[in-house]
This record gives structure tokens, sequence and C-alpha cells, in this order.
């Protein structure tokens, strides 16, 4: 997506125009991007990531004032949210869990193939 300062020879535009582009505003950014026309996929995997999602909002919906006004506070300055906030730390600190255990996994892996590859070569 495009950042722009002044669309259409103007101060502001929001919309689509003549189904080939579409200027919108996110977080006091404006920007455009090419219109498409959405969908509704609704696989296994797409509703699972859905549900996420609804179950996200409930626990930021469910956190007292105190804790939301905190991540509201540490997220002041960037162009996130409170809510957006917690999501991508949490999700920071999974990868980095995810990313150790990766590591040890595929580590685990290769001495166990090494083990095997000798085995097959002493045969």
């Amino acid at each position: 997506m495009a950042k722009v300062t002044r669309p259409l020879m103007s101060i502001d535009a929001s919309g689509a125009f003549v189904d080939t582009i579409v200027y919108a505003k996110w977080k006091w950014i404006k920007y455009s991007r090419q219109y498409a026309i959405s969908v509704n996929p609704r696989t296994d995997n797409q509703l699972q990531i859905r549900d996420y999602f609804t179950i996200a909002v409930m626990a930021w919906q469910a956190e007292n004032q105190a804790t939301k006004d905190a991540w509201n506070q540490a997220a002041s300055g960037k162009p996130l949210s409170g809510f957006n906030n917690t999501r991508l730390t949490l999700y920071q600190e999974n990868l980095s869990r995810l990313s150790i255990f990766m590591r040890s996994f595929w580590f685990f892996l290769a001495q166990k193939n090494i083990g095997n590859s000798n085995k097959r070569c002493a045969k």
C-alpha cells in the first residue's frame, strides 16, 4: 500500500475510485491500495483464525481499566492501540519460544539422522 499526502489533488480522500483504487486512512496515516472484491472463505483454518481473534477481543474486554491504560500508555507514540500492542508482544514472545524449540528440535533430528546414517554405513 502506498502512503499518500494529497490524494486526488485534495486534502483528504476516502473510498473507491472507479473500482480501480481505494483511498483510506488508518491511525491518521493516509494510504491507497488496489480495489479488490472481498471474499469470505469459510475454510476450517480461516474459521479457527477468526476464533483466535474473537478470544483475543474477549480477553481484552475482560481486562480491568488499569491494565488497559498501561498497555495503551506503552503503545503511545506508535501506530498501535493497547490491544494491538498486547497481541504483538504476545506474538513476539511466543515466536521467540517457538524459535528456541525449533532449534532444539532440528538439532535433535540432526543428531538422530547422523546416528541412523552411521548405522546404515556400518551394514
